[in-house]
């Protein structure tokens, strides 16, 4: 229902992801999340969604700094049904 997340530092390395999510229903209805520095780094992704379902009410992302590298991402989504209330 209420999520504050605070990231002062993240450096996430993923070699190899292999996400399959049949169903994912996620209803947020306060999401404050402030990243102050993210490394990301994946070299394979493989993400399936088969159904997703997903509102967020009100959501507050601030990010200071990001470096995302995406060497090899593979996404298929089949039914995504996202609501954004107020952003």
């Amino acid at each position: 229902m209420y999520c504050d997340l605070t990231v002062m530092y993240c450096d996430l390395t993923v070699m190899y992801c292999d996400l399959t999510v049949t169903h994912c229903d996620l209803t947020v209805t306060y999401c404050d999340l402030t990243v102050m520095y993210c490394d990301l780094t994946v070299t394979s992704c493989d993400l399936t969604v088969t159904y997703c379902d997903l509102t967020v009410t009100y959501c507050d992302l601030t990010v200071m700094y990001c470096d995302l590298t995406v060497m090899y991402c593979d996404l298929t989504v089949m039914y995504c049904d996202l609501t954004v209330i107020s952003l």
